[in-house]
């Protein structure tokens, strides 16, 4: 008879008796989930004192299931084993519970902080003004602030303007990259960039189209008293290191 391995979900939370069915069929799901290999993973038991299911793993099934587990507690792999993990995370934070996936020789391959893992500080929105550059491709809406939604590249701004600015702005859809003045609200997201939240535009204008030669001309006509310096890096070095 093929050798069949035990693998345990141990929640330091409820026991048999008192977790919902609801709830205990949410991290079976999600152990199904992570574990993979179907045909080959079996729930035999719920073990007594905290909640832990038993599931027997197919000896076949083993080097795939584990493989899986170590790629989805890396980050890497399966993206449904990944999301798994997360939302175990999220159910044992929920009961303030944490819990550990077991091997059959009782190691730890997966630990859940769940509650006792430490939450990123939410910082406060900002609000401040700011200026964006895109072009408007969508300008609508039925509120007396309307859409104005600006393309810059690959990045899109979801803003709003009066009904009059607004209209002056839809004359330039898909045409024109304007840049917008306005008041922003801006939230840090935790370990992250800061996000535009709600932008108002109040005022804008166009850009007058150019390319970098035309800029390098522009610049290279900008009168300055430097030009007629001899050697304008050795006098700028002369400023710096002067007394």
């Amino acid at each position: 008879m093929a050798e069949k391995r035990e693998y345990r979900l141990k929640i330091d939370a409820y026991s048999p008796e008192t977790m919902p069915m609801s709830r205990l069929a949410e991290y079976l799901s999600d152990i199904a989930i992570l574990l993979g290999e179907e045909p080959h993973v079996h729930l035999i038991a719920i073990e007594s004192s905290s909640t832990c299911p038993v599931v027997l793993v197919d000896w076949e099934a083993e080097p795939k299931v584990i493989e899986r587990v170590r790629k989805a507690r890396s980050g890497e792999g399966d993206e449904d084993a990944s999301r798994a993990i997360i939302r175990i995370n999220s159910l044992l934070r929920k009961d303030n519970a944490s819990a550990d996936l077991l091997n059959p020789r009782l190691e730890s391959l997966v630990k859940f902080p769940g509650a006792r893992e430490e939450q990123p500080i939410e910082r406060p929105s900002i609000n401040q003004p700011a200026e964006l550059y895109g072009t408007p491709f969508w300008v609508g809406g039925k509120s007396d602030l309307s859409n104005v939604d600006l393309e810059d590249g690959t990045r899109e701004w979801k803003c709003l303007a009066e009904r009059p600015v607004a209209i002056s702005i839809a004359q330039h859809l898909y045409k024109n990259t304007l840049r917008v003045s306005g008041k922003g609200r801006w939230r840090k997201t935790p370990g992250g960039p800061w996000n535009l939240e709600r932008f108002v535009i109040d005022t804008f204008e166009v850009m007058r189209p150019t390319n970098i030669q035309n800029t390098i001309e522009e610049l290279s006509n900008i009168k300055a008293k430097w030009k007629s310096l001899a050697d304008p890096l050795a006098a700028l070095e002369t400023i710096r290191n002067a007394e």
